[in-house]
Formats: C-alpha cells, structure tokens, sequence
C-alpha cells in the first residue's frame, strides 16, 4: 500500500465513567495526572491492545468501594495537524529521553524549556518508572496544547467496553 498521510488511529484507555465525560465535555489535557512520564497531558497510543491494559490498570486503581468498567476511545489523529505542533519525540528510549521521563516524573510543568511554556505533543517509548526500561511494542502521545488535541478532533466509532475488563 502507498504511503497517503492518512490520519493516525490512536486509542485512550481510561474508565466508562471518564469516558463518558470526554465524549460529552471534550478532552481537558489538565486533568491527567501531573508526574507522569512526558507530563500533564491527555495520552494515546498507536496500540489498542497497550490502551486496553492501561484501561483495566484504571479500573484496578480505583478505591475499593467503587467499581469500574474499562474503556477505550478511538481517535484519527491529522498528522499535519500533529506535525505542526511545538513537538519532541524521541525514538530510543536512550539517557536523553529517561532523564526527560525522570524531570517530568518530578513534577515539570515546562519540560525544561526556556520559554517556560510546555511542548504542545510529546511522543515516544512507555517507561517502566522507576526503572531504565521501557515496555517493548508500545508508545505513548502526550497531546499537552489545545492544538495537539485538535489534532486529536472528537472520538470516533463510540465508546469501546471491557466486561468489566478487557481480556
């Protein structure tokens, strides 16, 4: 098959509770969890299988007098508009890039940068924290700037459920 741009399907893994929240109020990139490896953000992946885990691991966290169902939003991510966002992207997971997951992990808000304003989309390899590993066949896409999630639009083909996991 030639290569068309085509948009990129990426996947979000989080409860039905707060799946139905983004479908009907948008994505709010400041409701992710603030140390997390590229930072504060709303995070996809290329994998569905990874925003399944990552769903039941959501499900599993939840206090103990509550329950859950695991859940997955779809979304076509427009590379151009992706692509001309204030981007980093780092393909191996070398020093460069734990030093980055460790600075974050700490609590940045800036990534570092003199500006003192954040990168708009930040992708690469998932940390195992607080190791110097990374999970193998998996990504993550912290979209940080309202322009990375334009790029992300709103979610396509509904609201895919676990019972009340994914296998």
């Amino acid at each position: 098959m030639a290569w068309s741009n085509a948009p990129a399907r990426v996947y979000h893994g989080t409860t039905l509770a707060n799946a139905q929240l983004i479908v009907s109020h948008g994505i709010n990139p400041r409701a992710g969890r603030g140390a997390a490896d590229f930072g504060q953000g709303f995070y996809v992946t290329t994998t569905l299988h990874q925003a399944q885990q990552w769903a039941n691991q959501k499900v599993r966290n939840l206090p103990s007098h509550a329950t859950g169902v695991a859940a997955v939003l779809s979304y076509d991510m427009d590379r151009d508009l992706a692509a001309a966002c204030e981007h980093l992207t780092f393909v191996l997971a070398d020093s460069d890039y734990h030093d980055f997951v460790l600075f974050n992990r700490l609590g940045s808000a800036t990534h570092g940068r003199s500006g003192g304003t954040a990168y708009e989309l930040v992708h690469g390899p998932v940390a195992a924290f607080p190791q110097s590993i990374t999970y193998a066949n998996c990504d993550q896409i912290c979209c940080i700037g309202a322009n990375a999630v334009a790029a992300l639009g709103a979610p396509v083909g509904g609201i895919a459920t676990g019972n009340p996991l994914f296998p």
